[in-house]
Order: structure tokens, then sequence, then C-alpha cells
């Protein structure tokens, strides 16, 4: 009904930046659904993010520990946990070196050995 327009991901986000997407998200649920609607309305939020972490482990040069991952992201989960009847979908992400044995037929395996290492290097 009224929550349409509240997708603030943006693609190639990393942890640094889920702050910065979790208030932005908060700023438009409150500005969308407006106050009784905003406190009585479920609200779902899914976050998939590690992804573009992961792929950049090579390029900072290694130094992305767990705890450092968590540091960033505990911020936005608190901002969120603010946010009254949400509920926070949080998603694996696909093994994808388990691509590399599926054949894919005429032309090899393309995705493992152009696209993959186009995207994401450090796999």
């Amino acid at each position: 009904r009224g929550a349409r327009g509240l997708n603030v991901a943006q693609s190639g986000a990393r942890a640094k930046e889920a702050l910065t997407q979790a208030v932005g998200l908060v700023a438009k649920a409150e500005s969308l659904l407006g106050g009784a609607a905003y406190a009585t309305t479920w609200k779902l939020v899914t976050m998939l993010l590690g992804g573009n972490d992961l792929c950049n482990v090579c390029s900072d040069g290694g130094d992305v520990s767990a705890d450092e991952y968590a540091a960033k992201m505990r911020p936005a989960f608190e901002t969120l946990a603010a946010v009254p009847r949400l509920v926070v979908n949080v998603p694996l992400h696909a093994d994808y070196t388990q691509l590399a044995g599926v054949d894919w037929g005429f032309f090899g395996n393309l995705y493992c050995d152009v696209l993959l290492a186009l995207v994401c290097p450090c796999m």
C-alpha cells in the first residue's frame, strides 16, 4: 500500500555503507508510513551484504577480519532494532565456488572462468 519505494539497496555496497542504508531506510519508512502506521505496520527488511566485501578482500590487502566486518554491521542492525514491528531477514550467500564443477556444455564453465573472475577476482 503506502510502503512503495522503500528499496534503499545499492549495487556494490559494502559493510561500511550498511549504517547509511539503514538510516536511509528508517527515514523513508517514517516518511512514507507516517506516525501511527509506522508504529503498527509490520515491516520486512532483507539485508544481503557481505558478498562485495568478500570479493574485495584481495584488493583491501587481506586485512578485513570477521571482527571488523561485525563492527561495521552492528550499528546498522542496532538502527533497525529500534524500528517497531520490523523483521530483519539475513539470507546466506551462495557458495559460488561450487559452480566450478558444473558442466556447462559447449561454452565450458564461462561463469567461473570469465564472469566470476572479472566480478570477484579473489575467488
